[in-house]
């Protein structure tokens, strides 16, 4: 198609607001091992796996492992001093290797190792993770690390080595690659070297990711002339099979309830394009699967909730956690755990979006208080079913990312005006929204 060039007569404007995502936030839970033992994580089990906690005895047998700040108080003899990949005086998982054979998992993704849901089918997604040799045994051999993914394919090592670093090569970092091909991913790893002597490694900071939103692709296939004054842009990139509708209307993004005390924060997300008066809604908690919110647990809300925005809203009387600073406080509402539900509706009382059970049945990981739930991408909103695969569930709680959690890769595009410089009407730009 010939371009057609802009008259000297013409003023052309467009303005596009994005809400771009170019940051890939880290799905597995304690991969650093900072909220210590097999939480979003199961450590290697018995028979051929054993787990210390302190206070270390200074020796160690193949198949222990613990997590620590350093491994040369867990063997004395045979581990070096060394401080964890994150900061160098956090944690980290140390591991005399195992001396049976079969491929003894040692790590498993997911608390209980159940795995990471939530991910999308067909997507590539990366899985790395940090290890050192820490073994003092002159000759000692190196760790072999394999790793086992189900329900995947399309598997690649990117960087790194199987292999394990010599001692003195410190912490290397380990990439790999693969699609998913159901919501829900097994990952595992295993120490292919039985041998007994050296094979003694650390390992850290875990992480999964998917892959960054791209920076959008436009073009424009009609510009404006004077006989015809439109033009047309389209977005070539990211284009999906099935693109995201613009919200409706503001919906609950993301909850967390602490595992003590009388704590919960909801978060708000608004999508729809345009600012939202947040004296036009309000929110709702139904405890125990009551028909009606609880006393002091049906409040509104107040402010402008700018497009591509949060609002916090936290609910209980203890004191903040993980710096999460709220919009607004409602301390007299208890709050929600293990059975309840949160509502948000309109000022007139017409409920249009849901998280949680509505008929007081224990659903939250373990059935027990402190937890985030943190809604995908895909899943509809709002929406006022509960289904809990529109979600990604994180025990225990999880503040370090809160108040970051955006919906990903959505794209608003706001065309503005233009007109001829003998005219004093305004022409609107058509556009595609992608």
């Amino acid at each position: 198609m010939k371009r057609i060039t802009f008259s000297k007569t013409i003023v052309w404007a467009v303005t596009l607001m994005m809400s771009w995502s170019g940051f890939s936030q880290n799905l597995l839970n304690n991969g650093d091992f900072e909220l210590g033992f097999n939480i979003g994580h199961q450590g290697g089990q018995a028979p051929n796996y054993t787990v210390l906690t302190t206070p270390y005895s200074g020796t160690t047998a193949a198949g222990n492992w613990t997590i620590f700040t350093n491994p040369q108080p867990v063997n004395t003899t045979s581990f070096i001093t060394s401080g964890d990949h994150t900061t160098g005086s956090g944690q980290m998982m140390i591991i005399d290797g195992t001396n049976v054979g079969g491929q003894q998992r040692f790590w498993k993704a997911g608390n209980n190792g159940g795995g990471v849901c939530g991910l999308t089918v067909g997507v590539t997604y990366t899985f790395s993770y940090w290890i050192r040799s820490i073994f003092t045994t002159a000759g000692g051999t190196l760790a072999n690390i394999g790793v086992q993914f189900n329900n995947a394919n399309n598997v690649t090592l990117v960087s790194g080595s199987a292999t394990a670093p010599t001692v003195a090569n410190g912490w290397r970092q380990v990439v790999y690659t693969f699609t998913p091909t159901n919501a829900c991913v097994n990952i595992e790893l295993y120490n292919n070297n039985t041998d007994f002597a050296g094979n003694d490694f650390a390992i850290d900071d875990f992480s999964l990711t998917a892959p960054a939103c791209p920076p959008p692709t436009v073009s424009v296939t009609q510009q404006p002339t004077c006989a015809v004054p439109t033009g047309t842009i389209v977005f070539t990139n990211p284009v999906g099979p099935s693109p995201l509708p613009i919200p409706t209307d503001l919906f609950i993004s993301e909850v967390t309830d602490e595992s003590s005390g009388a704590l919960s924060y909801i978060e708000i997300f608004n999508g729809t394009g345009t600012p939202k008066n947040l004296a036009n809604y309000k929110l709702k908690i139904y405890n125990n699967g009551n028909p009606g919110p609880s006393n002091f647990c049906d409040f509104a809300l107040s402010g402008t909730l700018n497009n591509n925005d949060v609002y916090v809203v936290g609910v209980g009387s203890a004191t903040n956690q993980g710096g999460v600073v709220p919009d607004l406080v409602v301390s007299a509402c208890p709050g929600f755990n293990t059975n309840d539900n949160v509502r948000l509706a309109t000022s007139a009382d017409v409920e249009f979006d849901l998280w949680g059970r509505t008929d007081g049945v224990d659903f939250t990981p373990l059935n027990q208080s402190g937890y985030t739930y943190r809604r995908l991408d895909t899943a509809p909103h709002p929406s006022m079913t509960w289904n809990p695969a529109d979600w990604t569930a994180i025990d225990p709680q999880d503040y370090r990312n809160w108040i970051l959690h955006l919906p990903s890769c959505l794209l608003r595009i706001q065309c503005e005006w233009y007109k001829l410089s003998n005219e004093s009407n305004l022409h609107r730009l058509s556009s595609r929204y992608l």
